[in-house]
C-alpha cells in the first residue's frame, strides 16, 4: 500500500456517555493522549481491488477511508488508513499512543428522530464551544491536531 496524505486536522468524536463513564471533559487547546480511535460505518465494510491507502473528508465531520486490515476476529476488527482504527476497544498493544492538540470544539445538537432514536443527519447542526464543559449535547467532535506518536 501506498503512503495516505493524512488531515492535518481530525474530527474525533466524543460521546458524552464516554464523559460519563469517567473520561474527562476537554477543552479548546488541551494536550491530551489517547491509543484507540474507533470506527463505525453505517454502510458496512467493502473490498475493493485498490492498493492504496485513502482518507476523503465527508459532511458532518466524518470520513470515507481506504485502508488495509490489519487484524479481524469475530468481535473486531482493526483498520490503517495511516491511522490505525478499530470497532471495539481492543487491547493498547494494538494501537500506538497519540497525542492530540484540541483546535476547537463542536458540540453536536443534532435531532434525533423520534421513533427510531437516532441522528436524523438531513438536519445535522453543531455549535462551537470552548469546553464540552459548557454544552449539553449528546456528543461532541474535538477538532484536533495530532502532535506526534508516542510509541
Amino acid at each position: 500500500m501506498t503512503d495516505v496524505v493524512l488531515p492535518a486536522e481530525w474530527n474525533l468524536h466524543y460521546e458524552a456517555w464516554v464523559i460519563s463513564d469517567g473520561e474527562p471533559d476537554r477543552s479548546v487547546g488541551e494536550v491530551f493522549d489517547w491509543f484507540a480511535v474507533e470506527f463505525w460505518s453505517d454502510e458496512g465494510l467493502a473490498i475493493v481491488s485498490e492498493q492504496s491507502k485513502s482518507v476523503i473528508v465527508l459532511p458532518n465531520f466524518e470520513y470515507r477511508v481506504c485502508a488495509e486490515v490489519i487484524y479481524l476476529s469475530e468481535a473486531a476488527c482493526v483498520i490503517d488508513f495511516g491511522l490505525p482504527a478499530s470497532t471495539e476497544l481492543l487491547p493498547e498493544h494494538f494501537f500506538n499512543l497519540y497525542r492530540w492538540r484540541v483546535n476547537r470544539i463542536s458540540a453536536d445538537l443534532t435531532p434525533y428522530l423520534p421513533d427510531i432514536g437516532i441522528p436524523d443527519r438531513s438536519r445535522a447542526q453543531y455549535r462551537e464551544i470552548d469546553s464540552t464543559k459548557s454544552g449539553k449535547a449528546r456528543g461532541y467532535v474535538l477538532h484536533c491536531s495530532e502532535i506526534n506518536s508516542l510509541v
